[in-house]
């Protein structure tokens, strides 16, 4: 490994030996003068590629102990949750927690949209905040507030939803509003309270991120007129509860946000409200 860059004392920009730039976490790992070659890649804890250069002089700024927080925060979310994280997220979640603790010594409570809601459609995420919140008690001596744990779920969300760049804080809010006001819908037509610990909430949840980042990005990873689409006449016999209620929740992405969905984004619909009917 060359050292190309040292950013603090444990944090530093290399080349591995695939001529592949990455910012490498150890101990000691910025205390040489750079370029340097590393002899010992033991030191190195982790590596992040194809990160934000831009980011770079945010990351020079941040505390070793706030950068060390924050990765192994990274860590356990990508040992906890079934997705790819935006490369940046160790960097841009080390910012938020350093103003989160600027704020806490400097006596400014902020709050925190949608915790509830957060609370039911991103569950796993939300743990792994909480995890956080151990986190930097441990590396800060810090104790941040119980709802920084939402802020940093959706950091996290917010990172499954972009492989590159900062992405966006603020679609991610949207489709957590969006979610929570269907999953609303699907209880209301159904007449019942959906466990929120259930493999059929979890997989339904699942279905509507996916869902909501096609409609936002006007696209579609199912094709129109797709043999899954010939299925929906007989669904729609079958199942007359759950047609429903799918229909319900298009017409409320219709008339809310102009999003139309396809013969198979309903058949989806159809098929996990009625996942919630038979209990399944």
């Amino acid at each position: 490994m060359r050292i190309l860059q040292t950013l603090n004392n444990n944090v530093a920009i290399g080349s591995d030996d695939r001529d592949r730039t990455c910012v490498v976490f150890g101990r000691g790992i910025g205390f040489p003068r750079a370029p340097y070659d590393l002899s010992d890649e033991s030191v190195i804890v982790r590596r992040f590629y194809e990160f934000d250069e831009s980011l770079v002089p945010m990351v020079a700024n941040l505390s070793e102990d706030v950068l060390t927080a924050a990765s192994e925060i990274v860590q356990e979310a990508h040992s906890q949750l079934n997705f790819t994280l935006n490369p940046n997220l160790a960097f841009t979640l080390s910012d938020h927690l350093s103003y989160a603790l600027s704020r806490i010594r400097n006596g400014i409570s902020l709050e925190i949209p949608l915790e509830s809601e957060v609370n039911y459609v991103y569950p796993r995420e939300l743990a792994v905040g909480r995890f956080g919140l151990q986190v930097v008690k441990r590396h800060c001596g810090v104790e941040l507030p119980a709802t920084e744990a939402t802020a940093i779920a959706l950091h996290l969300v917010n990172a499954e939803g972009s492989s590159g760049g900062s992405g966006n804080i603020d679609l991610v809010v949207k489709s957590t509003e969006i979610i929570d006001r269907i999953i609303a819908i699907v209880e209301s037509c159904l007449e019942k309270t959906i466990d929120r610990d259930s493999y059929s909430y979890m997989r339904f949840v699942m279905h509507l991120r996916f869902l909501i980042a096609r409609l936002m990005g006007e696209k579609s990873d199912l094709t129109a007129g797709s043999r899954v689409s010939v299925l929906l006449p007989h669904v729609r016999a079958e199942f007359p509860q759950a047609v429903a209620c799918a229909e319900y929740i298009s017409k409320y992405l219709r008339e809310a946000y102009g999003w139309n969905c396809s013969d198979d984004e309903l058949l989806y619909l159809i098929l996990h409200s009625n996942q919630f009917i038979t209990g399944q």
